[in-house]
């Protein structure tokens, strides 16, 4: 019987030695996902594959710290793709999720020089090897590498041009943001980019085997598309009075100005020109906005002018770290950048800012189009900013040509067309 408890004992202790240690045994066994390689080298235009192991019935998403480098596109349910953009280093950061487990995964990419025979330049009739002239083949667009057919964009950076001597007029014609029937209205879609989401509005004619340039409007909320710039886009554009154009209206995550200003250049303008056909380069690129965002727009224009030739502000508010000294333009881009600055009359939230601001970029060397129009700070002066701004936008043919697209003489300036020309 001794013998017996004795036995009993040292099998009850060692039923709970099995006990906890199994469970240790199953959660040290269970399997978690993880990428094929940790790290990814590849050329400016090149694609890379990776392989999500062991992530069966994980949710994987996928996103580039720095897709001014190189961009990262989820590929079916376990793998990614990393394509370059530009030389550099980044980081993809894959995350995995099961429930209420979440695994975080990080590759780390280089992305090396194209090759000499990748960096030909892109003649205006095709793109050399199947990449446009800036070396990504844009996402959504239907083309595909190796495509002799594919459009080159706009190259008009190598020509200054000069602004026409009648670009002084703020005049707004009649019903200029009311619909029309005979106006093809634009196609409304939403892109999501790191740092926030955007509405996107499409020329009515949208093709995807041409490259249309691009214009930003800064705004808080939903307020353009609140107070009708739509109306006044499809309308500027479909009656001839300015180039067909991407519109891009953003909501950024970031409130202050030089995180949006970092966002604006490092998240939305690689994600717009992945996803949609947009002609590149600081010619092909306009920002503007109304009152913070005027001042932000302002900003970019003067302090980003490598990356962006049209800027227009509509009231801007004043800014407490304004320096009026270094408030210009370099010479590098004086002769082929506009800015426009506008002021309501009676405008007393803007105050005197916008004149301000014009004053210090005279006095530094540089001529702005600066507009009094008549008004107080809200959508009616807003519009008619808009209105005067993007019928200034995107010079025709290579840079040689001085006229503006809309302006082919000064009699038709402040009329509205009844029908197509």
């Amino acid at each position: 019987m001794k013998h017996a408890k004795k036995f009993i004992g040292f099998a009850v202790a060692a039923a709970m030695v099995l006990q906890l240690a199994l469970p240790v045994a199953t959660v040290g066994a269970a399997a978690k996902p993880k990428l094929s390689t940790k790290s990814v080298k590849i050329a400016v235009g090149d694609k890379k594959k990776v392989k999500v192991k062991k992530a069966a019935g994980y949710k994987i998403t996928v996103k580039s710290k720095k897709k001014a480098i190189a961009t990262a596109k989820k590929k079916g349910n376990a793998a990614f793709v990393v394509t370059g953009v530009k030389a550099g280093k980044t980081t993809v950061v894959c995350t995995a999720k099961k429930g209420s487990k979440k695994v975080t995964l990080k590759c780390a990419v280089t992305v090396n020089a194209a090759t000499a025979d990748s960096q030909t330049p892109a003649t205006n009739n095709q793109a050399q090897n199947g990449q446009t002239s800036n070396n990504q083949t844009p996402q959504g667009n239907g083309s595909q590498g190796g495509n002799a057919e594919q459009p080159a964009e706009p190259t008009p950076e190598a020509t200054p041009f000069v602004f026409p001597e009648f670009d002084k007029y703020s005049t707004l014609p009649y019903s200029y943001d009311q619909a029309k029937d005979l106006v093809p209205k634009g196609k409304n879609e939403s892109l999501t980019f790191t740092g926030g989401s955007a509405t996107v509005i499409l020329p009515a004619k949208y093709d995807e085997s041409k490259k249309y340039p691009v214009t930003y409007l800064l705004d808080t909320g939903n307020a353009w598309m609140s107070m009708g710039a739509a109306t006044v886009i499809n309308n500027v554009i479909g009656l001839k009075m300015a180039k067909e154009m991407i519109i891009v209206i953003p909501k950024f995550d970031a409130s202050d100005d030089d995180a949006i200003i970092s966002s604006f250049k490092d998240d939305l303008m690689p994600a717009v020109e992945s996803n949609y056909s947009a002609a590149t380069g600081r010619l092909n690129t306009a920002v503007a906005g109304y009152d913070a965002g005027g001042r932000i727009a302002l900003n970019i224009g003067i302090y980003s002018a490598d990356k962006v030739a049209y800027a227009g502000a509509f009231a801007p508010l004043a800014d407490d770290n304004f320096n009026d000294a270094a408030f210009a333009v370099s010479d590098e881009y004086k002769d082929s950048t506009l800015i426009l600055i506008q002021k309501g009359k009676s405008d007393n939230t803007a105050g005197n800012a916008p004149a301000e601001y014009n004053k210090a970029l005279k006095a530094n060397g540089f001529e702005a189009l600066y507009l009094e129009m008549d008004g107080s700070h809200g959508n009616d002066l807003y519009k008619g900013g808009l209105y005067n701004f993007l019928r200034r936008l995107f010079p025709k043919g290579d840079g040689k040509d001085t006229k503006m697209n809309g302006f082919v003489n000064t009699l038709d300036r402040n009329v509205v067309p009844t029908s197509y020309q």
